[in-house]
């Protein structure tokens, strides 16, 4: 059986860590076949304390500190520090399906990927989702019924499997992408699949692959979908602008057309829906 590496990189996250932890140890496979490196990204908090207690009583649970700030430099050093051949990711404050090792080992055996994906769902914890809030938010866009090769869309970053050669090839993730301490951050893993296949790696998506992720409180309010919304277009356009695979001008012409459709359609919902709300429209 192929062991993995499973990188949890985290910030400030003594309230729920123990939950991503968990998660990862009450797995249907044996400890032998996976390590964890919990990468600690400059925590003020107790995490550390969190995390070390688990790797004193999990021999294949490490620990590791990253100084310097950023999601994207804890996945570096996450790999770096990495003793086997593939390396997943999940975030800290999402807690995996008792399966997830054993489903993340059999799609790498089964198919030639050199990258691959999987599915998230919302996890409401200790609260409930508010009525404007979309059923589906929290849940990733399923790319596939099957596994298969992903030639459109881009897997997330929070549920995600990479061989670790082609990764260590481009320099790992881009540092001036991603979350960094409290700000938001985006595109980080998107801008590697597309250097990815643009080395002729394959990327593939399983979606059977799960996690759950956690719909944060913060999440609920329009101010953090309004500055979400902003982070994602600044990130896209570093993205797109140093890729061949999308050019910054079909970028530029895909967004304004995409922002005329939402504005047309908002307009109509709000005048004609009941269940469609003024959060909604702003955000739309």
């Amino acid at each position: 059986m192929i062991k993995v590496s499973i990188i949890v990189c985290t910030y400030n996250r003594a309230d729920i860590l123990a939950d991503c932890l968990d998660s990862l140890i009450n797995q249907t496979v044996s400890g032998e076949f996976y390590e964890v490196i919990v990468v600690n990204n400059n925590s003020t908090d107790s995490t550390l304390n969190i995390a070390e207690r688990y790797a004193k009583n999990h021999k294949n649970f490490r620990v590791v500190t990253e100084i310097r700030q950023g999601l994207s430099i804890a996945r570096n050093r996450g790999f770096k520090e990495s003793k086997y051949d593939w390396v997943s990711y999940i975030d800290d404050d999402a807690k995996a399906y008792p399966n997830y090792v054993e489903r993340m080992t059999s799609t790498i055996e089964k198919y030639n990927f050199d990258c691959f994906g999987g599915m998230y769902y919302p996890w409401y914890r200790n609260t409930e989702r508010p009525r404007w809030l979309s059923e589906k938010f929290g849940q990733s866009v399923k790319h596939k019924e099957q596994v298969a090769l992903l030639d459109n869309g881009s897997i997330t970053g929070n549920v995600c499997v990479f061989r670790k050669k082609p990764l260590e090839e481009i320099g790992g993730f881009s540092e001036d992408l991603g979350m960094s301490g409290e700000r938001i951050g985006y595109g980080e893993e998107t801008f590697v699949q597309f250097q990815l296949q643009e080395r002729g790696y394959s990327v593939g998506f399983d979606p059977e692959l799960c996690i759950l992720h956690q719909v944060h409180p913060s999440k609920m309010k329009v101010s953090w979908h309004i500055k979400s919304a902003f982070a994602t277009g600044r990130d896209s356009v570093k993205i797109f602008s140093q890729t061949k695979k999308i050019g910054f001008l079909k970028f530029v012409y895909n967004s304004i057309k995409l922002l005329t459709k939402n504005f047309y359609r908002a307009t109509k919902d709000i005048i004609y829906r009941n269940d469609y709300y003024l959060q909604n429209f702003l955000l739309d």
